[in-house]
This record gives structure tokens, C-alpha cells and sequence, in this order.
């Protein structure tokens, strides 16, 4: 039984070679997602929504989550899930051995829970699909847990960046888990319910105040689309750093273009470490994938020179030149599929004392925010002087840096 904090950070560690090959993966968050949905009692109200989840044909009976939930069902919870709906090219062809379980191809094959099912009816990828929304956010929400001993945990919020998908097995990422603080919860369940009412419906999610500020306890969740005209919360974030070498940043990041708010960010990092200060940053590289259909996700593995080999990359060429060629950035090259900030400084107009700050949760560099811009449902929560949580992360980030199998010449993990 999972035994649950207030506040909980959790991340998988899977092991990278230095040639950027995977040795083993590491199913920790899947096995923590399956633990809490198997604590909800009887009469529990479950809320999901992820981005993806997919399930070999010979996995049918063993998949873990689709087992937990199944027997959540089973024993009486009220479980309910927003998926969107992922294509494949080949959907008919038997040499294509995934099954997509997405929304309404689950009711063809999960006989128990297939009346719970519902989603955006979107297929990704595609422009004119991004404009109603597509579901990118990964979190599961619970009423109440069994606890043991008699105990209960209400008000559960476990916010992930890993989908349920065999390559988030593969990749490292990171959850934050939040109980007992209702007003937390019920913003992200007023969230999960706009999203429901504009499933399978040609809409937008409707439209609200998309902003959970509870200034005493640190804690502040943005849910995207965010209204137009609204501003960024990383570029907030960022924007707010006091300059200097008492100021230091470090970032953990899969997609990311150079192009748009991805562009922005990458060139305020760059404007904090021309003014001193220590800026560091891990992003998504991996050789044992490379699509030559998708060259925009293709970089080298030297950033900076000429010819070399090239992998899949989520973070696009244009981007690690940038950050390669500052000089005084250190920077290195993982399999992390996760997406943080870590910001420890002075921030401007709260004095000079160091602020402990944490910015997490689904939200790549890459997508827009407002609806202008056709955004992703996404979230980002922000959590401020949390010294715990603050250290946990940080602990994380020296541990991606240390898998990192490429690097700049300047370790981004030294002191």
C-alpha cells in the first residue's frame, strides 16, 4: 500500500548507456499509478485524463493499469476517463501488432469498463485538431483513498509527465502527488469536468479563469488553454529571476522548438546566463530512435559540429545550437521526458533573499498556451518554497544529468 504525504515527488530511473541505448527501463510511475488506483475503495470517485496510452495484443491480460482499472470497476468505484483518440496510419493492417486503446477503440476490447470511456474525438497529428483542444494533460484524481488501518487520504491529485505507454517506461519522468488539499483538488476537477462536457462534441473546452492561487501554501496550477492575451507562466517564471551569480535556474525539458513560446523561452535562458546567472539545462535526445519521415525531430549529437551522427530529438536542432554555442551554459543530451524548472533566487520585488521554486507538470516548451494559438489542454503547477519537494527535484536533476549521455565540456551537474 502506498503510503501518501501531503506532497509527494516521485521519478522513474531508467538506465541509459553512454552511447544513448537504452540497458533497462524502470515501470516506477506506472506501478505507483497502479497502486493508488488500486487504494480507491468502493464508491471513490476516479477522474483520468491522459494523453496516451497503448497496450501490446499479447499484453491484454497483464497490462497493469488495464487490470486496475478494470478491478476498480469491478469492486464499485466511479471511475471515468478522458483519452484522445490516437491514430495509425496502418489501423487495419494484422502486421501492425499495437492496438491504440483511445477512447472508442477501447469499447471494442475492454468489455468491463468500456461504458466509462470518453474523449475528445481528435486524431493527432494535425493543426486543424490542436485548435479544439487535444487532451495532453496526465493525471489522475481521487475522492479518497484506503490509507490502511481504517485511515482514509482524501482529495488526491497526481499530476505525471509519463503517459501509459511502453516508451514512458523507457524515458525518465517525474509525478507530483498532492492529497489532502481540497481546493487544489477541486480546481483540477472543475478542469478535468470542462474537458468532459466538450468530449466527443465538435467545441472548445469552455472557457474560465484557468489559474488555482493559494498564496499561503506556495502552490499555483495553470490549466491550460489559458484565455487569450493571457501570459506565460514559464516565461513568468523566468522573467521574475533577480540577475546575477547568486541566481541559478536549471531545466529538464522533452519537446521543445525553436519557434513561437519555445523560442522565447530559450532566448530569455540564454539572456539570464549573459547576466551571470548559472543556468543549466537537460534535454530530449535519443539514438535509438530515428525517423527520417519526421527530420524537424532529427539533431546531431554535437550540437556544434559540422558532421556527425544523428537521433531523434525532441528538442530541435535550432535550440541545442543556441544553448551549445552560448558557452558559459551547461547543458547536456538525455532520454528525460520530463519537464521542469528548478529556479533558486532573489526574485524581483520580494527582497534579497533566495526563493526555492518549482514548475512542473505536462506542458512541453514547444506548445502554445492561449486559444488564440490553438493550444493543447495542458497543465503547469508551480510550487513555491516547498524545501522538500524543492530538494527531491533537485536530487532528480542531478541524477538526469548523470545519466545524460552526452554533455557540454562543463558538467551540468558540478557545484
Amino acid at each position: 500500500m502506498l503510503d501518501l504525504m501531503s506532497r509527494l515527488a516521485v521519478f522513474n530511473h531508467p538506465d541509459w548507456n553512454s552511447g544513448g541505448y537504452l540497458v533497462q527501463s524502470d515501470p516506477f510511475i506506472i506501478d505507483t499509478m497502479v497502486a493508488l488506483i488500486d487504494q480507491a475503495p468502493t464508491g471513490a470517485q476516479v477522474r483520468i485524463s491522459i494523453s496516451g496510452w497503448d497496450v501490446y495484443d499479447s499484453g491484454l491480460d497483464t497490462d497493469p493499469i488495464l487490470r486496475a482499472l478494470t478491478a476498480a470497476v469491478a469492486r464499485g468505484c466511479d471511475l471515468k476517463i478522458i483519452l484522445p483518440s490516437l491514430w495509425t496510419a496502418r489501423p487495419d493492417d494484422p502486421e501492425y501488432k499495437i492496438q491504440w486503446f483511445q477512447m472508442n477503440t477501447a469499447w471494442k476490447v475492454i468489455d468491463v469498463i468500456k461504458e466509462v470511456f470518453r474523449g475528445n474525438a481528435r486524431h493527432w497529428p494535425g493543426a486543424q485538431e490542436l485548435c479544439l483542444n487535444i487532451n495532453h494533460n496526465k493525471f489522475l484524481l481521487f475522492s479518497n483513498l484506503d490509507a490502511g488501518g481504517g485511515a482514509t487520504t482524501k482529495w488526491v491529485v497526481a499530476n505525471a509527465t509519463c503517459n501509459w505507454r511502453y516508451r514512458d517506461r523507457d524515458r525518465a519522468n517525474d509525478m507530483l502527488i498532492v492529497a489532502e488539499d481540497r481546493p487544489f483538488y477541486l480546481a483540477f476537477l472543475r478542469y478535468w469536468q470542462t474537458m468532459w462536457m466538450a468530449a466527443n462534441r465538435e467545441a472548445c473546452i469552455a472557457k474560465f479563469r484557468h489559474l488555482y492561487d493559494d498564496v499561503p501554501g506556495g502552490l499555483r496550477a495553470h490549466f491550460m488553454p489559458l484565455p487569450d492575451g493571457s501570459s506565460d507562466p514559464v516565461l513568468d517564471l523566468l522573467n521574475s529571476v533577480v540577475l546575477g551569480p547568486n541566481s541559478h535556474v536549471r531545466v529538464v525539458m522533452a519537446t521543445w522548438g525553436y519557434g513561437g513560446r519555445g523560442r522565447a523561452i530559450a532566448d530569455k535562458l540564454l539572456a539570464l546566463a549573459d547576466a551571470g546567472v548559472d543556468v543549466r539545462i537537460v534535454a530530449h535526445h535519443e539514438m535509438q530512435v530515428s525517423n527520417e519521415q519526421k527530420p524537424w525531430t532529427l539533431c546531431t549529437v554535437n550540437p556544434v559540429a559540422a558532421t556527425e551522427p544523428v537521433g531523434y530529438c525532441e528538442t530541435s536542432q535550432a535550440v541545442w545550437e543556441k544553448i551549445a554555442g552560448h558557452g558559459q551554459i551547461r547543458w547536456a543530451k538525455s532520454s528525460s521526458h520530463s519537464k521542469y524548472i528548478l529556479v533558486d533566487a532573489p526574485l524581483v520585488g520580494e527582497g534579497p533573499e533566495p526563493l526555492k521554486i518549482v514548475l512542473c507538470g505536462p506542458l512541453n516548451f514547444g506548445n502554445p498556451i492561449t486559444y488564440s494559438d490553438c493550444a493543447m489542454a495542458e497543465n503547469v503547477v508551480v510550487l513555491r518554497d516547498d524545501l522538500e519537494i524543492y530538494q527531491r527535484y533537485l536530487d532528480n536533476f542531478a541524477w538526469v544529468c548523470s545519466e545524460a549521455w552526452y554533455k557540454s565540456t562543463r558538467d551540468p551537474c558540478a557545484t
